[in-house]
């Protein structure tokens, strides 16, 4: 199973349209915790933990003898990859509510993650799909977040505003001169410092750290004017930079913030710097430069430039993937941080993103139909779901 979604996931980067679709729809199927010939997930809902959700569907009055009802499947999030016997499935009776002339139930959500639903009809001698909209999707259960507030800082220009340039404690954050020139940048413990005074300002609920892992020390690739490594291009996505007090201010940092009860979520970017040991140049994109001669692609988020002391990371190899992955797990674990935020979600394939083809025929649709099919995908930021630990610890914040 796991060289075919290799394979796959080589695939869905693919430069050919219908390679990539092909290789997507695949991936979709692996994933998915639904049968192989089910339709595809047309409705998406968000629904709040511990709250029901009222199903709806427009559907032909139900003959003697038959009857309508969803099935809800759920895949438990303690395995990497869906597969039968790790699925268990609920079903609830569909009533015909007289008032709208719509089939209803309620179903309680009391657990976070992703559940996928399908409507079927029964009749004497058999049972069928209802291939209509709305009637296959996904619900993903989330957190209630009703009331919270996300305080965003970038520790470097913590402080900016001279509020804290009198703090008495030693912690001014950033401090620039009358020519503006900057003399002193933020840090970790300013933000601990203050942490109290800014609940107390802003009423935040979290605190969203921007750019914390370790910096590269490649001078060359930096802007004329820049005076420090730039935060956009990590040596590693696990390591703190210590010119903001490293392992240990954060740890103070996160003690503090749950002290206060508040959380704490840290920004993870798709690339790492050119001079990192991370990872092997074969798990970068390659391109060809002016010359002619194969060299590494260096960082882009395909929509504003690019970042020429960063690599571009190939998310066509699944490695690539579990590398990434077990790097957030590590953040979560090592310093008990509440969540991530996955920045430029939209510039890497569709792979671990599922389908939201709007497609919905009245006839049923063969597994060739699909295999052949198109498929349309969402773009933006996301936060990547691969097991217990994210959907339980994870706060997802996009």
């Amino acid at each position: 199973m796991r060289e075919v979604v290799r394979l796959l996931v080589a695939a869905s980067g693919h430069d050919l349209h219908e390679v990539r679709n092909r290789a997507n729809i695949t991936l979709e199927r692996v994933f998915a915790p639904k049968e192989f010939d089910a339709p595809l997930a047309t409705h998406f809902i968000n629904v709040r933990l511990g709250t029901s959700h009222r199903f709806e569907f427009e559907l032909p009055r139900a003959k003697a003898g038959a009857r309508y009802f969803v099935r809800i499947y759920r895949a438990s999030p303690r395995h990497e990859f869906t597969l039968g016997r790790y699925m268990s499935t609920v079903e609830v009776d569909l009533e015909l509510d007289r008032e709208t002339g719509k089939y209803v139930a309620r179903q309680r959500f009391d657990e976070l993650g992703s559940y996928d639903y399908l409507v079927y009809g029964t009749r004497p001698g058999g049972s069928r799909w209802l291939l209509r909209s709305r009637c296959s999707g996904r619900i993903n259960v989330i957190p209630d977040v009703r009331g919270e507030i996300v305080l965003q800082i970038f520790p470097d220009i913590h402080g900016h505003t001279r509020l804290y340039w009198g703090d008495p404690s030693g912690h001014p954050g950033l401090v620039y001169n009358e020519h503006g020139e900057v003399i002193r940048l933020g840090n970790l413990a300013d933000i601990t410092s203050h942490l109290e005074d800014l609940k107390e300002r802003y009423k935040m609920t979290a605190i969203y750290l921007l750019r914390v892992q370790k910096r590269g020390t490649n001078r060359e690739d930096w802007a004329p004017e820049a005076t420090s490594a730039s935060p956009f291009s990590p040596v590693s996505l696990t390591e703190i930079e210590p010119a903001l007090g490293g392992e240990m201010e954060l740890e103070r940092l996160v003690q503090r913030a749950h002290e206060l009860e508040v959380r704490v979520i840290v920004d993870i970017v798709p690339h790492i710097n050119r001079r990192s040991g991370a990872l092997p140049d074969s798990r970068a994109v390659k391109c060809y430069d002016d010359n002619g001669n194969l060299v590494v692609r260096a960082s882009t988020d395909g929509q504003f430039g690019s970042w020429n002391d960063g690599r571009l990371l190939n998310y066509r190899q699944f490695e690539v993937w579990e590398w990434v992955a077990r790097c957030i797990l590590k953040l979560i674990d090592r310093f008990d941080i509440d969540g991530i935020r996955f920045d430029s979600a939209h510039a890497v394939p569709i792979m671990m993103k599922k389908t939201t083809s709007p497609i919905s025929t009245e006839k049923r649709e063969t597994s060739r139909r699909w295999w052949r099919g198109p498929l349309s995908s969402t773009t933006g930021r996301t936060t990547i779901s691969l097991r217990r630990a994210f959907t339980t610890r994870l706060a997802a914040m996009s």
